[in-house]
């Protein structure tokens, strides 16, 4: 997948097929699962997507994801994984059809802030589609339309292939939408509450750590007197050896080319810290 690292692929792919296969999101605890049992990774590794791929639901907090968290795909995560055309396609094709209801609408005297809804019903019968063996994709585009901001909102109750979304304001930029890509440009950057920014796995003090290697360069290696190569290693050391740590966290192996490379890094860095003290010490 352009764009995307193999494991990152990897994670993509299978939240895909579980849309495919069983037509719903997986949560995290089944996510993990799949992906430890079959590709030797953690989960973790899903917090290092891009946030226009990946909808997390309830969002993590500080790099942990709860268990029973949903994990879905964006249209441009679904795109991404080669899966779900046809689901892609009567996406678009309902989205328009809400777009068009919204503006026609005429709500009922003294109810002027309630909004049309739109059914699985009347998308089948409004486009002339049999839903007769149809309703793994009803269900797979129900989920879809759950995941996306494009101004609809789920009634509770409605699930599975006879959902029901009332449609709001936010429906109107896509009135005679063409295509996937024209419909990307125009939908907002995230989902409603920032769900599916997943965050780095990173700890909060990673943001100081400049700041702190600046001062360590600056002050201390002048302090004690240390030359250009002990002070740079000792700037180097600290961010590779956190890289490695961060990339065992998220691949869940330390057979991984971030985390060696990092690694070796750290280690040549620690190598060259220490040398220049070892005449002093023997």
């Amino acid at each position: 997948m352009a764009g995307l690292s193999p494991y990152q692929s990897v994670v993509v792919d299978e939240i895909g097929r579980f849309l495919e296969e069983d037509c719903r999101w997986p949560t995290f605890a089944e996510l993990d699962r799949v992906l430890y049992r079959d590709h030797d990774l953690q989960g973790e590794v899903l917090l290092s997507l891009p946030k226009d791929i990946v909808d997390i639901v309830p969002a993590p907090e500080n790099g942990l994801v709860t268990p029973e968290a949903r994990v879905a795909l964006t249209v441009t995560g679904l795109r991404a994984s080669g899966r779900g055309r046809r689901v892609l396609t009567t996406f678009l094709m309902v989205v328009r059809q809400a777009a068009d209801l919204e503006h026609t609408w005429e709500p009922q005297p003294g109810h002027a802030d309630d909004g049309p809804v739109l059914s699985a019903a009347e998308v089948a019968r409004f486009n002339q589609v049999g839903r007769n063996g149809r309703e793994d994709l009803f269900t797979k585009v129900g989920a879809l339309l759950d995941v996306e901001p494009w101004g609809g909102c789920l009634i509770p109750g409605s699930t599975g292939p006879d959902w029901s979304f009332k449609i709001g304001r936010g429906v109107r930029p896509f009135r005679a939408v063409p295509d996937i890509d024209t419909y990307l440009k125009l939908r907002p950057a995230t989902a409603p509450g920032e769900a599916a920014a997943a965050p780095d796995p990173l700890p909060p003090w990673w943001v100081a750590l400049p700041a702190v290697c600046a001062l360590v360069a600056i002050f201390i290696p002048a302090y004690l007197n240390w030359g250009l190569l002990q002070a740079s290693a000792l700037v180097l050391l600290i961010p590779t050896s956190i890289q490695s740590w961060r990339w065992r966290r998220i691949c869940g192996r330390w057979r991984d080319l971030h985390v060696i490379l990092y690694g070796l890094l750290a280690l040549l860095s620690a190598v060259c810290f220490l040398v220049p003290s070892l005449p002093k010490i023997i």
